[in-house]
């Protein structure tokens, strides 16, 4: 329970100290976790025989190649934000 006993999404943030850092891994964690569920949906959409991903600037869809590097390029920067969370929450004291 100790885990889950300061996460208060809406509350004001706290003042400066390590509750403010904490505070702070709490939103990347919840930023991660929807940056990579969007994407992991994305993908789903168009691996699974949904719509192909049109590029408009040039008109045309997007290869598997091509989304391979978008999945794993957006999936990375969701997986930065939930690593940084969950060391920020693993290793700031709890005030």
């Amino acid at each position: 329970m100790r885990i889950i006993s300061d996460f208060r999404l809406f509350e004001k943030p706290p003042k400066p100290s390590a509750a403010l850092l904490r505070w702070i891994a709490w939103r990347w964690l919840v930023l991660g976790l929807l940056v990579a569920s969007f994407v992991a949906l994305v993908a789903a959409m168009n691996f699974l025989g949904g719509e192909p991903i049109h590029y408009t600037n040039e008109g045309r869809n997007l290869t598997e190649e091509e989304v391979w590097e978008l999945v794993r390029f957006f999936l990375s920067i969701g997986g930065v934000f939930l690593i940084l969370g969950l060391l920020g929450i693993s290793l700031i004291p709890k005030d």
